[in-house]
């Protein structure tokens, strides 16, 4: 199975390769779109906002704060669960516990980075923000994928073809893949599209679903086809991308590449 995307693997592809290569300087911003009378004023009404907030109001996200803000139309009920991302001052059991006192069902914690992620009540929230461990809380969105109008043009635009040629064909390295699912991996085997994958057994990686992630495993595969091909699912949110790098790396993996993006 075949994908269109944009080749943005290039980097990664001589990587894998041969040697790397620099990587290209971001655009420069235009900060003119940001003047105007408008503009201004919104954002000085967004700091009035902000100053007559409470302590514990600072540290709930502007999205979940419109969601508490009492009869608004399409805001969801009280009653409604959302999946929340907590920025944590501290991590100990006792500050673990309070989270589960106030609302959270707990599904991931990284001390590492001091963050949670789990499941509570709109009505929890402000319980959440009042605790001393807390100091941010906003809503989970998932990845979004980064997808193009190209296929695997990527080969020809990174020279990968005059590398191969020169004896080198990702031989001896393992790529590791982040996106969302491999549903249809097995069929990209049978057509010899894809070499077997791996998806480490590990808990912080996961199969997902979806076959971008076959998508992009094919890619990979056509620039090195010596090299071993990793894979892990990291679309579902920020910590679940931070677990699936972290797995991939204990397993392994000398490049990494991904098509998401968080917000």
């Amino acid at each position: 199975m075949r994908s269109r995307r944009q080749p943005r693997f290039r980097l990664a592809a001589l990587l894998v390769l041969a040697a790397g290569a620099a990587p290209r300087a971001a655009p420069a911003f235009d900060r003119d779109v940001l003047a105007g009378p408008v503009v201004e004023e919104y954002l000085r009404a967004v700091e009035a906002e902000k100053r007559a907030l409470t302590g514990p109001e600072r540290k709930i996200d502007h999205e979940l704060r419109w969601m508490l803000s009492g009869p608004v139309p399409q805001a969801p009920s009280p009653d409604t669960e959302l999946r929340v991302s907590i920025h944590l001052r501290s991590a100990e059991a006792d500050d673990v516990r309070d989270l589960g006192r106030c609302g959270l069902a707990l599904e991931r914690l990284d001390r590492d980075t001091m963050r949670a992620e789990g499941r509570a009540r709109l009505a929890d929230i402000e319980r959440l923000a009042e605790l001393p461990c807390v100091t941010a809380l906003r809503p989970v969105h998932p990845g979004w994928l980064r997808v193009g109008a190209a296929t695997t043009e990527g080969d020809v635009a990174s020279r990968a073809p005059l590398v191969r040629a020169q004896g080198y064909d990702g031989s001896g390295i393992a790529v590791g893949v982040i996106s969302d699912g491999v549903d249809h991996a097995a069929q990209a085997r049978s057509t010899g599209d894809l070499p077997s994958i791996t998806i480490p057994a590990d808990p912080r990686c996961q199969r997902g679903s979806g076959d971008e992630g076959t998508a992009l495993l094919e890619i990979v595969h056509d620039l090195a086809p010596g090299a071993r091909l990793l894979f892990s699912s990291g679309s579902a949110s920020e910590m679940t991308f931070i677990d699936s790098v972290r797995c991939l790396a204990a397993a392994g993996a000398n490049v990494i590449v991904d098509d998401l993006g968080f917000f």
